[in-house]
């Protein structure tokens, strides 16, 4: 304990008045004598024990009166625990920026809140300190110190960001920064509505010179409803075909929320809406039905009506719709051609036929899949290009020659890593099992009778099954052999037949499974694009392996003029685009070369904070206390005033205010007991 004025502590003499007025002033009983003792009832017994105590309690209320009244001039406060060692400060202030800092707290948004605790913590030092700004932007020019003037100007500067960073990440730069702040003390800031999702503490690291204080800025409302995810039924997109789009909502409230509007936005053009009902803490899949009247760049988003946290209610992605699927067949002089007479007289399907010996390997690349059948040798020359076309996404279909070379087969199957053929079986054996747990054929069948007939095979290679860690049988034989393996590469897939599709060998050619199964593979081959990205998180992409680009600049456009030109990078038949953090805004943007749309792309916000679920003061405090952090401070602050907090902090707790409460109070206690004592 000590006293900001402790001469008034002199002032204590003064107990002494009361004492000597006691002294002087105790009254003394007198007998009185009386003629008849039946008067003795009427007059009202006071005994000298009861006056004594009376008096006593008296003076001890004065004394304490005067005691406080002292002190509270005097000042007494517990002076704050200081590991000062410099008459200078250096001081790094983080303003949590990010969208959770839009809700509104007691006195308004919370962002207002952190930036005006800014400008009052800066207040509360000296004009000679250093101040520092840190946001979950980490610009470059916020890793410098400032004066006091100049770190008030930047302050009004901060805007909102996308960007969300983890506690551990912001402290730890901001503890960089101010290690080489020497013959300075050191001291963090940190001001934040501390979400549950970005407060890892447990990978945090304390320094012993730096003093850390969390201020957290809590909300009103916990309400928030937010579109999680999008996904789509089928993968292929194709004009008049109808899509079923599902949408995963979140409500990360307690609250119950009744016909709250979804709508579908494709092209600046509402194609669907709906409405969904969901509980408290729960979330749902939503699904939106919409046909695809034509073929091109999709830009869409999905929205949401919430409030006051606004900036996830919408979803953009956007997709393609393909006019055709390209696809190249390869084949040697001894085949059925059954494959090319079921894709050439489609017109969703872009035949290109190629003789093994007129192969021109660059049609490679515009392919979604390559069949191949029954081709006897592969070369090196050709197995090096599939092995790059399917390192690319791209699919595959191979069907053996029927007297194949095993040397060439093996060297294909370790590049492209599926399993091998082997002997030939010559027993005739039946198809005997359709896989229908994989996606292969979804939507194909709604049931399949117990006694099917399935097609026949008179000859086959066995295939050396489950060398390969990705093989999933598609079609099975009775023998328990493979007849149809699917093996999955990037987002591509490598499907081998174990026989010549000749119809001496079998009738699959014949059989009604044949087309859809052909057809799948086709279709799956156009692969699942991904239909968005998060900002902040997703730092680059790659373009469809159709989009091909060699010397020629890309751009990328959003709708309000923003127009950057992108890193770009060849790796393979595709090209990985970089954005880094050039694009801050949640929207659709298009992709252009040569002044021409070729893509689209959705960027969206992330969501991490969007599940309301903050730490309190006090749940902050068990928090450090449980892990056992030195060296940090919880400040509570009572709305948008936190200079009370800061002086307690740098001064001390003080108590001369608790003085005069007690001074008033034995004062009272002694006006009490003169008055109402004796009744």
């Amino acid at each position: 304990m000590e006293f900001v004025n402790p001469s008034f502590l002199y002032g204590l003499l003064a107990i002494a008045i009361p004492i000597i007025i006691h002294l002087f002033n105790f009254r003394k009983f007198k007998r009185i004598a009386f003629t008849n003792v039946r008067f003795l009832k009427e007059v009202k017994e006071e005994t000298q024990s009861k006056s004594k105590i009376k008096h006593l309690l008296i003076l001890l209320s004065r004394i304490l009166a005067i005691a406080f009244l002292v002190l509270a001039f005097a000042q007494p406060y517990l002076p704050a625990e200081k590991s000062e060692t410099y008459n200078k400060n250096a001081v790094s202030i983080f303003i949590d920026n990010s969208f959770s800092m839009d809700a509104e707290g007691e006195t308004g948004r919370l962002f207002e809140v952190a930036k005006k605790y800014a400008n009052d913590i800066a207040a509360s030092y000296s004009s000679t300190d250093k101040f520092q700004l840190v946001t979950n932007d980490f610009e470059g020019k916020h890793r410098h110190f400032f004066n006091r003037e100049e770190f008030l100007e930047i302050v009004v500067d901060v805007e909102s960001s996308p960007i969300s960073r983890n506690v551990s990440e912001i402290i730890k730069r901001q503890t960089t920064d101010l290690a080489a702040k020497e013959n300075f003390n050191k001291v963090i800031y940190f001001l934040s509505d501390f979400q549950e999702s970005t407060t890892d503490l447990e990978q945090l690291q304390t320094e012993t010179f730096i003093t850390t204080n969390f201020v957290p800025i809590l909300s009103n409302s916990k309400n928030n409803i937010y579109i999680d995810s999008i996904w789509f039924e089928s993968p292929v997109h194709m004009s008049n075909q109808t899509e079923k789009l599902h949408v995963k909502i979140v409500n990360a409230s307690g609250k119950e929320q009744i016909d709250v509007p979804l709508k579908l936005v494709i092209n600046n053009e509402q194609k669907a809406l709906t409405s969904f009902s969901i509980g408290g803490n729960e979330y749902i899949d939503s699904t939106l039905t919409f046909t695809n009247t034509s073929a091109g760049i999709m830009n869409c988003n999905v929205e949401i009506q919430d409030y006051p946290i606004t900036y996830d209610d919408k979803l953009f992605f956007s997709y393609k719709v393909a006019d055709s699927i390209p696809v190249m067949y390869i084949f040697e002089s001894d085949t059925n051609h059954a494959i090319k007479s079921v894709l050439e007289n489609d017109p969703l399907f872009k035949l290109t036929c190629s003789r093994l010996n007129n192969l021109d390997y660059s049609l490679l690349s515009r392919q979604n899949i390559v069949i191949l059948e029954s081709l006897q040798q592969y070369s090196t020359g050709l197995v090096s290009e599939l092995g790059k076309f399917s390192l690319n996404g791209k699919s595959i279909f191979i069907i053996p020659h029927k007297k194949l070379d095993a040397e060439s087969y093996q060297e294909l199957a370790l590049q492209l890593q599926i399993d091998a053929y082997s002997k030939t079986d010559t027993t005739s054996t039946k198809v005997s099992t359709i896989n229908l747990e994989d996606d292969f054929y979804e939507n194909v069948f709604e049931k399949i009778p117990q006694n099917i007939d399935l097609p026949t095979i008179n000859s086959h290679f066995k295939i050396n099954t489950k060398t390969a860690n990705s093989v999933i049988e598609i079609l099975a034989l009775k023998n328990g052999d493979s007849f149809l393996n699917k093996y999955k590469r990037n987002s591509g897939a490598i499907y081998t037949l174990s026989c010549p599709i000749n119809e001496s060998y079998t009738n699959f050619t014949k059989h009604a499974i044949f087309l859809p199964t052909l057809y799948k593979m086709v279709l799956l081959s156009s692969g699942r694009e991904k239909l968005y990205y998060t900002i902040g998180k997703d730092k680059s992409f790659y373009l469809p392996s159709s989009i091909q680009i060699s010397s020629e600049i890309i751009h990328i456009k959003s709708p309000n003029k923003l127009d950057i030109i992108p890193e770009t990078r060849k790796t393979g038949f595709q090209t990985e685009v970089f954005v880094h953090n050039q694009l801050s805004e949640a929207a659709n943007y298009d992709i252009i070369m040569n002044e021409k749309a070729i893509n689209g792309l959705g960027f969206n916000y992330n969501k991490s904070e969007s599940k309301i679920s903050v730490y309190t003061a006090e749940a902050l405090s068990e928090l450090v206390k449980g892990l056992g952090l030195q060296g940090i401070n919880i400040i509570k602050s009572a709305g948008n005033q936190i200079a009370s907090s800061l002086k307690e902090l740098n001064a001390g707790v003080s108590y001369w205010k608790a003085c005069i409460i007690l001074v008033i109070l034995f004062f009272g206690i002694e006006i009490l007991l003169i008055k109402f004592w004796n009744s």
